[in-house]
């Protein structure tokens, strides 16, 4: 296998990473959102 085609470390795939990544990007919109509506 080249190193291209070895999964990531971490994760074990990279549609796991991915959605790892999609999920932090998707709490921290809400937590901002939140901490928006709720201050403001």
């Amino acid at each position: 296998m080249s190193d291209l085609e070895q999964p990531p470390p971490v994760f074990g795939s990279w549609r796991r990473a991915y959605l790892v990544v999609a999920l932090n990007l998707a709490v921290t919109i809400a937590l901002g959102y939140l901490l928006t509506r709720w201050y403001a």
